[in-house]
């Protein structure tokens, strides 16, 4: 283990292999009756794929960027297309957290369908809005839906560039 109790990429190589291609982990030793050496490893959790190894539990998108590059993230690391469970490297990109959160799919409880768009009763329109660095910035008040919509994602793509996301 390292000094700050993380596993040692040393350690992490001597117990499993990633596939870059695939984003899956395999075992190379045999840790316990499930963890069997040339098994897939990991189990899904909240759409993420976790892995225990020497006792703690990380997840395997954060293992990946460890094991490609040598240094643990200096932030977070981001699945380009928000599939959770989709650990290939290329779709692997480390973000701050405001470009994560950007990046987040639209909420299943989101009222309007859209985010950063909602309907403002005081005004009788639709608001679009957005935060940056916990921030929130009011982009305007449209009588059109769609023209809220189309306003937010301009802001998001000039704000986040290509860690824009869903809308």
């Amino acid at each position: 283990m390292a000094d700050d109790g993380l596993v040692a990429l040393d350690r992490l190589r001597e117990v499993l292999a990633y596939d870059p291609a695939t984003g899956s982990w395999t075992w190379l030793v045999t840790n316990s009756n499930r963890a069997r050496a040339g098994s897939l490893a990991g189990w899904a959790a909240d759409g993420y794929v976790n892995i225990k190894v020497d006792g703690r539990v990380y997840r395997a998108h954060v293992l990946a960027w460890f094991y490609m590059t040598g240094s643990w993230p200096e932030t977070h690391v981001d699945h380009r297309d928000r599939d959770r469970s989709n650990n290939r490297w290329r779709n692997l990109r480390e973000a701050t957290h405001s470009q994560n959160l950007s990046n987040c799919k639209v909420r299943k409880d989101n009222a309007s369908g859209a985010r950063g768009v909602s309907w403002d009763v005081g005004h009788g329109k639709w608001r679009a809005y957005g935060n940056v660095d916990g921030k929130r910035h009011n982009i305007g008040y449209f009588e059109k839906k769609d023209d809220a919509v189309a306003a937010r994602r301009r802001w998001a793509e000039s704000s986040f560039g290509e860690f824009a996301g869903a809308f």
